[in-house]
This record gives structure tokens, sequence and C-alpha cells, in this order.
């Protein structure tokens, strides 16, 4: 979600990030022209409606994201639980054939191409990931472990040492 809000504004999209208000710092440093904090607000119920939905948490349900879409819109599903998840990839498809908007997951192999743009926007710094922490390489599995949990605000990075 972090990468795909960085690269869309580079990009020229007008974003709207979603996330906790215990994240704010880090969705700052996303350059989106808008922050909505679920844990004050759902955008879901705010009127708003949106030619592309990345979602990367996937908690509430295609049918209730069907309404945040404009017309041709693209809803498409990167994480989640498992059970939205396999729900998306059985339904999505159906979906999808009423109206014009478009419900879909996303699993894809990054590309040489894709890896370079990526790496490209690095090192110009026009995209900046926020570090939440590092960990050495003996502590990777605590990394993880906090991952898991979702008590993470931005990547880990995992430092093999010397």
């Amino acid at each position: 979600g972090m990468f795909a809000a960085l690269i869309a504004s580079v990009l020229g999209g007008e974003v709207t990030v979603v996330g906790s208000s215990a994240k704010r710092d880090m969705l700052a440093s996303l350059s989106a022209a808008h922050v909505i904090y679920y844990d004050q607000a759902d955008f879901t119920q705010n009127g708003q409606q949106y030619d592309l939905i990345f979602d990367a948490a996937a908690y509430r349900s295609f049918k209730v994201m069907r309404h945040s879409l404009t017309e041709q819109g693209r809803y498409v599903m990167v994480g989640g639980s498992m059970r939205e998840f396999t729900r998306m990839a059985l339904l999505g498809g159906i979906n999808s054939r009423r109206g014009g908007k478009t419900f879909r997951t996303y699993l894809q192999q990054a590309s040489r191409e894709d890896i370079g743009f990526l790496a490209n926007l690095l090192a110009r710094g026009e995209i900046t990931p926020w570090i939440d922490r590092r960990f050495p390489l003996p502590e990777a599995p605590e990394a993880l472990r906090l991952l898991e949990a979702r008590k993470v605000k931005g990547k880990f990075v995992i430092e093999p040492g010397e």
C-alpha cells in the first residue's frame, strides 16, 4: 500500500490514503492529497467515489466497496484476510460483469523493468519508504512476529550485520 500510494503520487494521481491515526506521521509522509483515518471516519460512508481502490488490508467486503467506486472504477485487492481474498478470487469476476466496475485480486511477480523503475524512483529521491524499525538478522523472527500481529507503521529493515 505504501509503495502504491507513493508511486501513484509521483505519476500524478490524486491519492487518498486510509490508515489508523496511530500511523499519522507515516501516512503524512506518503505525499497523498487526502488522508482518512479509519478509526475516526469510514471512507465508504463519506459519499466520495474513487476510480481505483487499491486495498492492502481487505477488511471490508467488496460489496461494501462497490458503493465507493465510480461507474468505471476498479477495486484491486492485494492483501488482507484469506477469507476476503478467497471470496474475491471466486466472486470478483461475477461482480465485475454487473455494471462497469471491476473487482479482482492482484498477484504478480515483479519484472526486471518493475524493479528498475522502483529503484530509479528511490535513487532519485522521488519516493522514500517510511522505515519503522531496523532489526539485526538474529532478530528477524521477532520482526516477522510483529508484522503478523500488524504492529508495523511502515517497513522493517533486516540488517545482515558484518
